[in-house]
């Protein structure tokens, strides 16, 4: 349970990427999506909505939140 998140809609998958691999630019217009990465890096970002990119490269152990409807990979 996570209180920071009642009341909000979030998506919850378990996905697995060989290195190297890419997720293609994508949106997800009805929930927030809570990436938790449990091995190796994973570079994400999104877009807002004044269309400023913003990056962040995980490691291991690291969350990250990426804000329902926007363009994210």
């Amino acid at each position: 349970e996570f209180p920071a998140l009642n009341g909000r809609s979030v998506s919850f998958a378990v996905l697995q990427y060989p290195a190297g691999s890419v997720n293609p630019p994508h949106t997800h217009p009805h929930s927030a999506e809570l990436l938790f990465l449990l091995d190796g890096a994973l570079e994400v970002g999104f877009v807002d909505t004044t269309n400023k990119l913003f990056t962040q490269t995980l490691q291991a152990d690291d969350m990250f939140v990426l804000p329902k409807g926007l363009v994210h990979y």
